[in-house]
């Protein structure tokens, strides 16, 4: 989430789609049980156009993989 702000600005025709659930798969979880996302989006504040990043939370395993087909880079 951190890199975000200069992929946005370096790129700026860029969409960013963000898949998977807000529950902690790895590592530790955040205190009074805030997501990861809660904590970052304070952090960024505007540095990042919310309007270009997509917050798709979990998707079918057929809609993961033509995100996939579509995209070009995957992190």
């Amino acid at each position: 989430m951190r890199s975000l702000p200069q992929i946005l600005t370096s790129r700026r025709h860029v969409q960013v789609l963000v898949v998977g659930g807000d529950e902690t798969s790895y590592g530790p979880g955040l205190p009074n049980n805030q997501t990861y996302r809660q904590h970052m989006l304070p952090e960024l504040g505007c540095a990042i156009n919310l309007k270009r990043v997509h917050f798709l939370s979990k998707v079918p395993y057929s809609v993961f993989l033509k995100l996939f087909q579509v995209s070009r880079v995957h992190v």
